[in-house]
């Protein structure tokens, strides 16, 4: 995760289960969206929002094991 992500690792348990995964999965990750504008606004954040270099659906399935979440992913190739 990106610079501030020991501040991360408080707002929410989930950054710490996407670390663990994206270093064993020699993923990079970065939070983006809301929970950045939220880290420089000094205040809590619902958002949760990854964006990783590599495979995202891969990423997105290990988290969903490790947190015993049932989940399907559709991909669609070329927007079809």
């Amino acid at each position: 995760m990106g610079a501030k992500s020991n501040v991360l690792f408080n707002q929410h348990p989930i950054y710490n289960i996407v670390k663990t995964i994206a270093d064993q999965k020699q993923l990079t990750t970065f939070a983006v969206g809301g929970v950045v504008r939220d880290l420089f606004l000094n205040r809590a954040s619902k958002d949760i929002d990854i964006l990783t270099l590599g495979s995202g659906i891969e990423l997105a399935l290990a988290i969903a094991k490790e947190i015993n979440f049932i989940t399907e992913i559709l991909a669609l190739l070329n927007g079809l």
